[in-house]
Order: structure tokens, then C-alpha cells, then sequence
């Protein structure tokens, strides 16, 4: 099992068992509630992480409301489930600011790349794995950019296509390298 959905999976069960303590009609609500609010996630695939952020806002409503009753064992976890609730914001935020520090230098060396180019496809790979997505999210259906055509000028290569070769390599940090990687010259 993957280590994510253990940890959020022992998150719901602390969860529940603080709205437990707050008496079975209040646990009754809580749990229809959050499934209402949750239900869509079953339905709409691509946009599941919006409704999870939803059905957050409902256990928010919920907490506010009923935090009297709440008995201290129920307080203290709700208090820990917020404060990794807070962490992960954070950490979500940090890697927005890292992809948008990704999508600045790669936007800003583009053009001047297609410029020099002469028209000529250039084809970019990630060079981690891990970045892979981020490229292929950060150039998918960009017409243009600073007044210079894409369209069919830059293409993605997979991360580990092999029959394809890149013309350019992007680095972590947004940083495009001609590729083959020219190696430094040895006396």
C-alpha cells in the first residue's frame, strides 16, 4: 500500500474516532454529510482533488460547530490533524512556487530557442523522472508565448522514450541543456 494512503487512511479512522466521542446523532450527521460532500469523487476522476478540498470545508463547518463537544482526547486529535493538515498546505504551496520558478526559466529560454531554430521542431525530455509530469503539464496546449508560435515547434518526449531523441534536456529547475550533454574537453 502506498505510504500516502496509509497515512491519510489512519488520518480518517483518528478522525472518526474523535467525532465518536461527540455522541452517535453527531456522528450519524458527520458521516452522511462528509459522504455527500465526497460523492462526487467517485464520479468525476479529474477533478476529485476540488471536492476532496470540499468535503475538507464541510469537516471544518463540522468541527467549528461542535467543538464543545468534543471531550480532550477529541480535541487533542483534531488539534494534530490540523496542524499536519497546515504542514501539507505548506508543502503544496512550496511546490507550486517550484514549479512556477520551473515555468519562468523554461518560458524565458524558449523563445530564443525557436528563434534559433529556424523553424525547426525542438524536442525537449525531462532529465528526472520526477519532472516529467511537471514539462509535460507546463506545455501542453501553449499557442505561444512572448508573441512566438509553439504549435508543432516544441514537442515533449516522454521520460524514458527511447526510439526519440531529445533535442534539449530540462533540467529541475527549468533550465533547458542541449542534448547529447556535450562533456567537458580533456587535456
Amino acid at each position: 500500500m502506498h505510504k500516502h494512503i496509509l497515512l491519510a487512511s489512519c488520518g480518517v479512522v483518528l478522525l472518526l474516532v474523535a467525532v465518536a466521542q461527540t455522541g452517535w446523532r453527531r456522528f450519524s450527521i458527520f458521516v452522511v454529510g462528509w459522504g455527500i460532500a465526497l460523492g462526487p469523487i467517485l464520479i468525476l476522476a479529474h477533478s476529485a482533488p476540488h471536492y476532496a478540498y470540499f468535503a475538507d470545508t464541510f469537516i471544518a463547518g463540522f468541527v467549528a460547530v461542535n467543538w464543545r463537544k468534543f471531550k480532550l482526547m477529541g480535541r487533542l486529535i483534531v488539534t494534530l490533524l490540523v496542524t499536519i493538515a497546515c504542514f501539507h498546505g505548506y508543502l503544496e504551496i512550496k511546490e507550486f512556487r517550484h514549479i512556477g520558478r520551473i515555468q519562468q526559466r523554461l518560458y524565458s529560454a524558449l523563445p530564443q530557442l525557436l528563434n534559433r531554430n529556424d523553424g525547426a521542431p525542438i524536442a525537449i525530455q525531462a532529465q528526472e523522472p520526477e519532472d516529467a509530469f511537471v514539462l509535460q503539464r507546463l506545455l501542453f496546449d501553449v499557442p505561444s508565448y512572448k508573441r512566438i508560435e509553439f504549435g508543432d515547434r516544441v514537442i515533449v518526449v516522454p521520460y524514458g522514450n527511447k526510439p526519440a531523441t531529445p533535442t534539449y534536456l530540462m533540467t529541475t529547475n527549468g533550465r533547458l541543456l542541449e542534448f547529447p550533454l556535450q562533456s567537458p574537453a580533456r587535456n
